[in-house]
């Protein structure tokens, strides 16, 4: 009986070592994996969100969102808030660059976001959104010239022509009288 009663201790011991080095090894592994989030400057969001003040700056506010003040961001558009100071994932403005809200941000023909500026992005927000108004982005006030066409991510707006305003899609319809049978 006593070496029974020997055998179910080891086993117990051993049972109970077995899961203690598994947690052990489970939050070792964890927190050395887990890497420390380095902070995200603000000219590293401004770089990124220079994209979108092509629609959402000083000049133009498609839906009422001016992103080109910490202020416009807070206060957002017609939609509500573009950012949540801290909470990225409740931001709407990282929803729409992910996807996540359509119409997905930014439109064609400009190159959506790619993952490291969404992450950098999400990181920028979820540490606070943090704007200097000293820094803040330098918008031209100047308007291209009719000569100069405007560039937005490689598309060049095209300029119409009297000839191109003559092609036949762009003329009054006109209704001939009907063939005499």
């Amino acid at each position: 009986m006593k070496q029974k009663t020997v055998g179910k201790i080891l086993v117990g011991r051993i049972r109970r070592l077995r899961v203690a080095s598994a947690i052990l090894f489970l939050l070792v592994a964890f927190t050395t994996s887990v890497p420390a989030q380095k902070p995200v400057s603000q000219q590293d969001a401004l770089a990124i969100l220079q994209r979108c003040f092509q629609c959402h700056g000083e000049r133009l506010q498609a839906s009422g969102l001016d992103l080109h003040t910490r202020a416009g961001m807070l206060k957002g558009g017609a939609s509500g808030p573009a950012v949540v100071p801290g909470n990225a994932a409740a931001s709407l403005l990282l929803q729409r660059v992910t996807g996540k809200i359509q119409p997905m941000m930014p439109m064609a023909p400009a190159t959506p976001l790619n993952a490291a500026e969404i992450a950098t992005l999400k990181d920028w927000i979820d540490q606070g959104a943090k704007w200097d108004a000293a820094a803040a982005p330098v918008i031209s006030t100047t308007r291209p010239t009719s000569d100069v066409p405007s560039t937005y991510q490689g598309y060049k707006e095209r300029q119409f022509t009297d000839e191109d305003r003559n092609w036949w899609a762009y003329q009054k319809p006109v209704r001939f009288p009907a063939p005499k049978v």
